[in-house]
């Protein structure tokens, strides 16, 4: 499965009162996770660049690809992101 850039957008864009945006693999949250988007500075990488890598993969094989929104008091919500 890999990364789907687009449903990120859409997901960023739906949760504009988040404090901050993440991508990585649900499996291996620990060694794959990147910020893409925070409260404070807006997008942190290209999700248009068509090389993007988010911890250096685009996809796995046998993890699942999520996009993490962190709110106010450490709460978090994890939403299946890939295509």
């Amino acid at each position: 499965m890999k990364y789907d850039y687009n449903k990120a957008k859409k997901i960023i864009e739906d949760n504009k009162n988040a404090e901050q945006i993440s991508l990585g693999m649900l499996e291996d949250l620990g060694w794959t996770t990147d910020v893409i988007w925070n409260k404070k500075e807006g997008f942190l990488v290209n999700l248009d660049n068509p090389n993007l890598e988010i911890s250096g993969i685009d996809g796995s094989n046998w993890a699942t690809p999520v996009a993490i929104i962190e709110g106010k008091w450490g709460k978090k919500k994890i939403i299946e992101c890939y295509k």
